[in-house]
């Protein structure tokens, strides 16, 4: 084999590896695949961002502090954009007691 013959075959391409590399995606693929990615990530970030508040709360309602609680609940009852939150953590049955206890000794 001469020098020539081993710089051609250097440069030529190995016909084998050419079946593994991927195929460049269209403009509009790599855009739409960018889309629901990125809309992926905003529903997992809105969905992480719920679970967190639903713990916390969850956390403060069922802690330690029942008087605590007791004053969560009846902040949250006295205005009507916050007064579905005690319900969602806990039973209903608890929120009205909770309710009707302050109401008649406050």
């Amino acid at each position: 084999m001469s020098v020539n013959e081993y710089k051609q075959r250097m440069d030529d391409p190995f016909e084998s590896d050419s079946s593994n590399y991927r195929k460049k995606p269209v403009n509009g693929a790599v855009v739409a695949v960018v889309m629901i990615r990125v809309l992926l990530s905003l529903l997992l970030l809105i969905l992480l961002a719920a679970t967190l508040m639903w713990s916390l709360l969850y956390t403060i309602a069922n802690g330690a502090s029942d008087a605590y609680r007791n004053k969560l609940v009846t902040d949250a009852a006295a205005s009507d954009a916050t007064s579905w939150i005690p319900y969602t953590v806990l039973p209903a049955e608890d929120v009205d007691r909770i309710i009707n206890n302050s109401e008649v000794g406050g």
